[in-house]
């Protein structure tokens, strides 16, 4: 459950193309690399595929790699001038959620710092390759005032580096809840430095939101595999302080719907009360198919 084909099938030449053609635009790969492995299924696949399959969780660890190294560079540069980083997204999941970062690819890489200090990180990030040749302005307060996020391009290597100073899509109109959210904030360490992290029902949130609220489902399926795979790394997973967060947010329909479709269609685990106090049987099924066919049909990074 929760890992693509983890189960045999028997398919046609033409359904294992289009399985791993899928598998890749939604950077799958790497998990059906392993499931077909995991299966005993690998030996009975063409060798085009499989090649392809290696070729692509082979670039995702390389990648990764890559990511981690300056995810190291930045922590240590902000660690300097006493900015806290807070991992977001890919950089906690493919290690801490997936247990392996040649499994979980990353378009980019996205860091929490503290409000009262984005225009210190920024400032120290342009000073190790982000941002751009022009003069900078992406800590003006206009910038700060209507946008919850900057992007920064590395001049020399083309990483892309998005640090936030708040979770657009977790914005619950709540003027103490990013205070909280620094409060419950758990010391991790990911690659090889110490940072911050969400606690695991904070990290579900924001999957759930960051699919379902911020892009409407018109996503990728890998959203589904992250809720499935933080689940299954929690097995004590605080359902009711994930609940109580969810309405809190006012991101039970949200969360509802996309819990809903991990379950369904990949086997989450969500325990039945759970499901009954977000309202799933609720859900219009008209919206439910709309969303999973959005998901099949997008593909984005």
């Amino acid at each position: 459950k929760g890992d693509p084909a983890s189960r045999p099938v028997d398919l046609s030449r033409e359904e294992r193309d289009a399985t791993v053609a899928l598998a890749v635009r939604h950077g799958l790969a790497p998990l059906l690399h392993r499931a077909l492995q995991s299966s005993g299924e690998w030996r009975h696949w063409p060798d085009h595929l499989t090649r392809l399959l290696d070729e692509e969780r082979q670039a995702t660890a390389l990648a990764n790699l890559q990511r981690y190294g300056e995810f190291r560079r930045i922590t240590r540069v902000l660690g300097d001038l006493g900015i806290p980083v807070l991992a977001l997204k890919g950089l906690h999941l493919a290690e801490r959620a997936y247990g392996d970062i040649s499994l979980r690819p990353m378009s980019d890489m996205d860091i929490l710092v503290p409000r009262n200090r984005i225009r210190e990180a920024i400032g120290a990030l342009y000073g190790i390759g982000y941002g751009f040749d022009e003069e900078l302005s992406a800590a003006s307060d206009e910038v700060l005032e209507n946008r919850y996020d900057v992007e920064l391009l590395h001049r020399e290597n083309g990483l892309l580096l998005e640090v936030h100073w708040t979770i657009d899509e977790l914005n619950s109109g709540d003027p103490e809840w990013l205070d909280e959210l620094w409060r419950d904030a758990l010391p991790e360490r990911l690659g090889d430095v110490d940072t911050w992290v969400f606690p695991a029902e904070f990290l579900l949130l924001h999957v759930c939101a960051h699919l379902a609220r911020k892009h409407l489902f018109d996503f990728s399926l890998r959203g589904l595999c992250d809720i499935a795979a933080i689940v299954q790394r929690h097995p004590g997973f605080d359902w009711a302080g994930f609940i109580a967060r969810c309405r809190r947010h006012g991101l039970t329909r949200h969360v509802a719907l996309a819990l809903r479709l991990a379950s369904d269609h990949l086997g989450v685990s969500v325990p039945r009360e759970v499901l009954v106090e977000l309202d799933v049987d609720e859900l219009d099924s008209g919206i439910v198919a709309l969303a999973m066919q959005q998901l099949s049909g997008a593909g984005h990074s």
